[in-house]
């Protein structure tokens, strides 16, 4: 990443952060009596983002819409290094973006009314926003689901000097042009502990093997105590957001769980902990999926059994994991969890700290 790009992404994160702070503020004040995201809010939030100096070294804009569970969704801005009417993979080549910083929408009805909120009010400030201009000064201005399709709201004219013509949405949201997704790519992580934070353990001696989860669910759980690691390797580093005991089970805090657990679906058994006088919650994944490609991947076997050693290159069907969120293999149910891209960007989108995502495959 160049030095410009990156003063550009540092810039917007610090603008981004009081934009958020202003729209906080705005939302209480003038919030609309259902919850949803109000204009006046949503203008002190792109207001801000769009007045920060690197914004001018996008080609194209692209607003990301993503559900965070409980009738709660963000709304990102990103900027992309090129853009392309042909398709939709202009969108994933990001400059900067505002994912740890969105704008917060509240609305209880399906997607599509979220879609249509969005769309009206990216639309209304292409007409009357303070900043406008910085929008329409570039390719494209566009809105989607982060794994839906494209809508263009505005585009320029690809000749023509100064004319430009604005696709922008209308309140029955019939203007506009709908881009087709290609099929997603797929990327598989093994969820990790990052080593960085302090490891834990349980008070109770030898009560981690309580956490040597096989990918069924737990019958009897009784409720475990947990304590920071008293290693000497282990002085002095910050406690995160997750306290990482056992490497086949998820422990979390109580913002952690709060944060990812709309999303775990019945992917995993949710068991009581705690660390001192605050709550924690083991996650027991009993999501078990058959979906390793044996004879793509690379596998040391035991001479004898032939049953599977180690994995030493992984191969999937995508179309059994491209819909998941969590979820182990049989071959490593003992093991570290595999995760999709949707949990990853929850978890950095909401500055999560204690997780990292060792990626295995891509497809």
């Amino acid at each position: 990443m160049g030095l410009d790009a990156a003063h550009a992404i540092g810039s917007l994160a610090k603008l981004a952060l009081r934009a958020k702070r202003q729209a906080d503020k705005a939302a209480r004040s003038d919030a609309e009596a259902d919850g949803a995201a109000s204009y006046g809010s949503f203008c002190a939030w792109l207001d801000w983002v769009l007045s920060s100096e690197g914004v001018d070294q996008a080609a194209a804009f692209c607003f990301n819409l993503y559900e965070d569970g409980g009738g709660r969704w963000s709304l990102e801005l990103v900027g992309t290094r090129r853009f392309s009417a042909a398709g939709s993979d202009w969108a994933c080549e990001e400059l900067f973006a505002t994912r740890r910083h969105p704008f917060a929408i509240a609305h209880d009805g399906p997607w599509q009314e979220v879609l249509a909120l969005a769309r009206d009010l990216i639309a209304r400030y292409l007409e009357t926003g303070a900043h406008r201009d910085v929008l329409k000064a570039k390719a494209a201005v566009a809105l989607g689901f982060v794994d839906g399709d494209l809508d263009i709201l505005y585009q320029r004219e690809q000749s023509g000097g100064d004319q430009a013509k604005a696709a922008a949405a209308d309140v029955n949201g019939e203007r506009f042009t709908r881009i087709r997704k290609e099929p997603r790519q797929v990327t598989l992580y093994q969820l990790w502990p990052d080593h960085a934070y302090r490891a834990f353990e349980t008070r109770e001696e030898g009560g981690w093997q309580a956490l040597r989860f096989d990918g069924e669910p737990v019958a009897d759980w009784l409720p475990i105590e947990l304590v920071p690691s008293a290693h000497h390797a282990e002085e002095g580093k910050p406690v995160g957001d997750v306290f990482p005991v056992w490497p086949g089970a998820v422990v979390v805090g109580e913002r952690c769980y709060r944060l990812i657990g709309p999303y775990l679906g019945d992917s995993a058994q949710v068991l009581p902990a705690a660390w001192g006088s605050e709550a924690a919650y083991v996650l027991n994944v009993t999501r078990v999926i058959d979906c390793l490609d044996e004879e793509r991947s690379k596998l040391k076997r035991f001479p004898s059994t032939g049953r599977v050693m180690r994995i030493e290159e992984y191969a999937f069907d995508k179309a059994l994991v491209e819909d998941e969120v969590i979820f182990k293999i049989p071959e490593e149910a003992p093991a570290h969890p595999y995760v999709t891209d949707k949990l990853k960007a929850v978890i950095e989108r909401n500055g999560i700290r204690g997780f990292k995502f060792v990626p295995v495959w891509k497809g």
